[in-house]
């Protein structure tokens, strides 16, 4: 026994004039866990099984610019397995077991990249000089 789902859908919108939101899709559910529930409760669930991605990505959400954007009520995105999430930080990661990789790159690379004042408090891990980096809106800095 097995479950097919699909889902498509095709939407276009296109506004002429002032300010507008659009929703492809929206997905609510009401959840009542006052009994001895337990178990887990996903709003999305993404689970593609592959058999070849030879010569090919494979991205679970993602804009046409190839930017993925997550947003949230609070403003705030965790990641891992955290249940609280630290409302002062945009991004609040968590793990016991894992570490974070910044953007990896050469001095050459670094200085391929146009950098603005309005960049500042990029970071990157200089795999030239073996350090983590950050660029004041001026100049790139050591952090060690």
């Amino acid at each position: 026994m097995g479950i097919q789902q699909n889902f498509s859908t095709y939407n276009e919108f296109n506004p002429s004039s002032g300010t507008a939101t659009y929703n492809s899709l929206i997905i609510e559910g009401l959840y009542n866990t006052t009994g001895t529930y337990s178990g887990i409760i996903r709003g999305l669930y993404y689970n593609p099984i592959t058999t070849s991605l030879t010569g090919a990505s494979h991205r679970a959400i993602e804009t046409t610019s190839g930017n993925v954007l997550i947003g949230t009520t609070s403003g705030s995105l965790g990641v891992g397995a955290n249940t609280t999430i630290n409302s002062n930080s945009i991004l609040d990661v968590t793990s016991t077991s894992k570490g974070m990789l910044p953007p990896r790159m050469t001095t050459a690379q670094r200085d391929a990249v146009t950098w603005v004042a309005g960049d500042a408090g990029m970071m990157i891990y200089n795999t030239t000089t073996n350090k983590h980096q950050g660029w004041n809106g001026t100049t790139w800095n050591d952090f060690y």
